[in-house]
């Protein structure tokens, strides 16, 4: 079922997620408002992983920890991606080669846009991003083209809301 480049729609219930999946339901998201989460999809040495950042730093997690914990992942794959190992497994690489912190300030930008349809501009700063413009960023190297009106910085249900459902876990 699942691919290298395959986006990640985790529905954690953490505090922060509250916050989250509120702001994304006022946004109109409806079910997809309980996806709270993003990771990409990263297949090494026969396990699969979610390259993420975990609200400090991009890290990679295996997604059985959140299935064993039963929190549920839902797999979107993105028209176009290239998921061959020659050609994303570089791109994987680039994006953990550095760190990258997450962005806390970005994630209120995120908030108010979803609840006062600010508008918002896309973080200029690529060494300083939250889980969905990071799994963007990855898929958009991938080959994947964003539909245009897709932000920049946009929440985990706005990114989902622009790709296919392929299953849950």
């Amino acid at each position: 079922m699942l691919n290298n480049g395959d986006i990640l729609g985790i529905h954690e219930k953490t505090f922060l997620s509250f916050f989250t999946r509120i702001a994304q339901l006022i946004g109109g998201y409806g079910s997809l408002s309980s996806i709270t989460h993003i990771g990409v999809a990263r297949q090494i040495d026969g396990l699969w992983y979610s390259q993420e950042m975990d609200g400090r730093h991009n890290v990679l997690t295996l997604i059985s920890f959140y299935t064993d914990q039963g929190i549920q992942v839902d797999v979107y794959r993105g028209e176009g991606i290239n998921s061959s190992p020659d050609f994303i497994i570089p791109i994987f690489n680039r994006f953990m080669a550095s760190p990258i912190s997450y962005n806390i300030i970005d994630l209120f930008k995120i908030g108010f846009h979803l609840i006062f349809r600010f508008k918002r501009a896309g973080s200029e700063n690529q060494n300083s991003q939250d889980c969905s413009p990071y799994g963007m960023y990855i898929i958009q190297a991938a080959n994947w083209i964003a539909p245009s009106n897709l932000s920049k910085m946009p929440s985990p249900s706005e990114l989902c809301s622009a790709l296919t459902l392929i299953g849950t876990m």
